[in-house]
């Protein structure tokens, strides 16, 4: 009795999927099919399973971890020989159930690095799992150690030298150098020893000499005279009374 028929249906995604297989991806798909009260048939196109009446992609459910807390388990130094716990914490923030695959390697500070040990860790969704291996360093050096899962993320501990037990003192210390950054900072200081050396320089003694006296100069020896008064105006003459004549 009408052009359109409601239809709801439920279905309970999570009972019907197995937990196995939510990290793959799934499709949900609808056929429809049936007929009215006067006999007319509806429904999907072809009832074959490529050819649904509607088609839903559902979420995959995958695993995401996060390292935290890498350690070399020990603050004091460390000695070629000496076991170490490494460890670091496993996170899954993730919706789904998985195993990490979790590989340590040693880094030194050339680059060079060295797979120390491999392990697939089963962390649950919203768990966290620790992973611990002890190791122990069979050379000496800078360097640092790399907690790698395939295919995710990536922590790294605190740069620390593993000594051998015997001090190298300052050249033992400039061999773990990169001979490139060795030979610029030589220059460097070859450079700032030039300038230092360049601005201390004495200066030349021959520039505070004197002239030699020029011989053509002849001193002034005459005096210049010094003009004489006159007689009259030298001598006063006592004015004897208002009528004499003071130049007589």
């Amino acid at each position: 009795f009408g052009d359109r028929i409601n239809a709801e249906m439920s279905i309970d995604l999570e009972s019907v999927i197995p937990v196995e297989t939510r990290t793959e991806s799934l499709e949900l798909r609808i056929w429809i099919s049936g007929s009215d009260m006067a006999g007319n048939t509806f429904g999907s196109v072809s009832d074959e399973i490529f050819s649904p009446f509607a088609v839903w992609q559902l979420e995959q459910q995958l695993p995401e971890y996060v390292l935290a807390q890498p350690s070399i388990g020990t603050n004091n130094d460390v000695t070629v020989g000496t076991p170490l716990d490494l460890s670091v914490v496993i996170q899954n923030i993730g919706q789904s159930d998985g195993f990490a695959q979790l590989r340590v390697e040693r880094v030194e500070s050339n680059g060079a690095r060295t797979i120390i040990h491999t392990q697939e860790v089963k962390v649950q969704s919203g768990g966290s799992g620790f992973f611990n291996h002890r190791w122990t360093p069979d050379r000496d050096g800078s360097m640092w150690i790399e907690f790698i899962i395939v295919g995710g993320p990536t922590s790294q501990t605190e740069t620390f030298y593993a000594s051998d037990g015997e001090s190298d003192g300052f050249f033992g210390g400039i061999a773990e150098i990169n001979p490139v950054l060795l030979i610029i900072i030589f220059l460097l200081i070859a450079s700032l020893i030039g300038l230092i050396v360049f601005g201390l320089r004495t200066p030349n003694a021959n520039n505070n000499q004197r002239l030699p006296a020029n011989k053509n100069f002849q001193k002034a020896a005459r005096q210049i005279p010094v003009p004489q008064q006159e007689s009259h105006y030298a001598q006063q003459q006592v004015v004897t009374s208002p009528g004499d004549n003071p130049y007589q």
